[in-house]
């Protein structure tokens, strides 16, 4: 239930940003376009895995009457299974968000500007940077939440560039280093990408939230999602 109100807010500000997109949509310089790709491109995955992964804990804890059909639980998992893999593969979807980070982080690189809102924080070298955390109350700050998957992208990103640098010296073909590195490298880079923008406009929604008590509900939900942060 966690997870279905989170994605729900995630997915209803992918909404509005198409909404605000959709008259120029056809326009080559519109650079919205790319990163919206890239943010459903991680976040439809993500989505339905959670989906998948939830019905099959509903059976588990029923244990031997998982199996029944009394509960639907299997119908409902028939349903779902579909999700994985039409309307755009998942595995094939999280590579065109890979592609769209590695080409971020290579305009990076060379000294030029990202145009995309969802990457500003991205930066090449930031191993220098330190925790500056002075308590644990910190720790749980929303703001501070945001900036540890922030710092993961930028770690895994880098890791990746190095991998696929190394992978293009071993490999002759351009397509078997990026499969490579694909596999073991870029992919958790756009799932950590998906599960930071899905964060990130949670958060946002919640805040606007005018009910006190049902934003408060709201933020435990955030809090007791143990298998997504």
């Amino acid at each position: 239930m966690a997870s279905g109100v989170i994605f729900k807010l995630a997915a209803h500000c992918v909404y509005e940003l198409w909404y605000e997109n959709v008259a120029s949509v056809l326009d080559p310089e519109n650079s919205l376009n790319a990163e919206l790709h890239a943010i459903i491109s991680a976040m439809k995955p993500l989505a339905t895995w959670s989906s998948i992964q939830g019905i099959q804990e509903c059976r588990e804890l029923l244990g031997g009457f998982g199996f029944s059909q009394y509960n639907r639980i299997g119908f409902l998992r028939d349903d779902n299974d579909v999700n994985v893999t039409w309307e755009g593969d998942n595995n094939v979807l999280i590579q065109q968000t890979s592609r769209f980070l590695l080409e971020s982080f290579r305009h990076l690189s060379k000294g030029k500007k990202i145009p995309y809102q969802s990457l500003e924080f991205l930066e090449v070298n930031f191993q220098t940077k330190k925790c500056a955390l002075k308590n644990k109350k910190e720790l749980i700050k929303t703001e501070n939440i945001i900036k540890f998957y922030e710092y993961k992208l930028n770690m895994v990103m880098n890791i990746s560039m190095k991998a696929l640098h190394d992978n293009l010296g071993k490999f002759p073909d351009m397509f078997d280093a990026w499969n490579h590195t694909q596999i073991f490298y870029l992919r958790n880079a756009a799932i950590t990408y998906g599960e930071l923008f899905v964060l990130k406009e949670s958060f946002k929604s919640i805040k606007r939230v005018a009910h006190k008590p049902t934003r408060v509900i709201k933020f435990v939900f955030l809090f007791i999602l143990n298998n997504f942060f």
